[in-house]
Formats: structure tokens, sequence, C-alpha cells
């Protein structure tokens, strides 16, 4: 689920579907604003881009052998504003 594959058209709805088949132990997130330039739309904190985490945090939620790499360009608030992000999301599934 890279920033990148987002950026370059991908949606994560897609990425997973080709995915699907394969043994998923771990994955990288950072939102992402598709259109802009590469530098400053992405490794943005979750909430800030405009990627829709909640299937593929349903698609992992309970399953504690996935491990997720947190990468956010920016200040230390970023992540714990993403961490809050994140739960608030998965309270919504």
């Amino acid at each position: 689920m890279s920033h990148t594959m987002y950026y370059d058209g991908y949606d994560i709805a897609e990425v997973l579907t080709l995915l699907e088949p394969l043994p998923i132990t771990g994955f990288h997130l950072s939102d992402a604003i598709r259109g802009k330039d590469l530098r400053d739309s992405t490794h943005l904190p979750i909430g800030q881009g405009d990627v829709d985490f909640r299937s593929p945090l349903a698609l992992f939620d309970g399953n504690d052998a996935v491990y997720g790499a947190l990468e956010v360009r920016g200040p230390a608030s970023g992540i714990s504003d993403t961490l809050a992000h994140l739960q608030s999301v998965r309270n919504l599934s």
C-alpha cells in the first residue's frame, strides 16, 4: 500500500485484489494526494491526503501476524495525529 502506488494512479482496492492470493505479513502506510508534486504529496500524516484506509485496515483487523510500517514526513505530532486517525478509522469500520 505504498503512497507511490496511489500517487501513480492505483487505488488501494486494486492493489489488495492483486495481492489477495499472497500471504501479506507487512505493509507501508502513508497518505498521498494525486496530482500534486511527488515531494509535496506523499508521506503525509494519514488523514491529510486522499487515501481511504478503511478497507485495508478492516481486512487486517485482528490479525496479529501482519505489521504496518508508518512513514510520515514532518514533526513528531504527525505520527501521533496519524495514529489517532487510524484508530478513529478502525472504529468506524
